[in-house]
């Protein structure tokens, strides 16, 4: 399945002192693995080494998919919101998902607090799933039909913009 492609330069970042006070307070649980400007995708590689590197689904999907998504998403919607952005990425990632990672990623880290784009972006999208669905625990639904709700769920989102 393919929505289109963006050419994007991609900037693999190394050798931090810190990287970042998230990263710091949780001894290297948490924090940032990339993030996306005008000038392409910027990559903090050593988050992805740690996982196996460049050529895990972590890397192709939930770093590369995921912030092509909030490339596209800047150029065709200026101004849509942290948690909108966020939401429509994370829909990018399940669609092109071969494992369950993210899908149980999002389920944990699922709040619904708006102040917290990343957490509202998954509970949106839990919320959004289970309405598909038709049942509140999606954890244990093939892949292939969690992916088809994702993607009717990113092209509904789409029409709504």
């Amino acid at each position: 399945m393919r929505f289109g492609s963006e050419e994007l330069t991609v900037y693999l970042l190394s050798g931090f002192l810190m990287r970042s006070w998230l990263d710091f307070a949780t001894f290297g649980v948490l924090g940032t693995g990339g993030w996306t400007t005008d000038e392409g995708l910027f990559c903090v590689a050593e988050a992805y080494e740690k996982h196996g590197g460049l050529g895990t689904e972590l890397f192709r999907v939930s770093f590369l998919q995921h912030e092509a998504q909030h490339a596209a998403d800047y150029r065709k919607f200026p101004g849509l919101e942290t948690a909108d952005l966020e939401y429509r990425a994370k829909l990018m990632e399940l669609v092109y998902a071969r494992s369950r990672r993210a899908l149980r990623q999002f389920v944990v880290e699922a709040a619904p607090k708006r102040e917290f784009p990343h957490a509202f972006a998954s509970h949106a999208l839990m919320g959004g799933l289970r309405s598909k669905l038709g049942r509140e625990f999606v954890l244990d639904v093939p892949l292939p039909i969690v992916r088809s709700a994702a993607l009717q769920l990113y092209r509904e989102h789409t029409e709504r913009l």
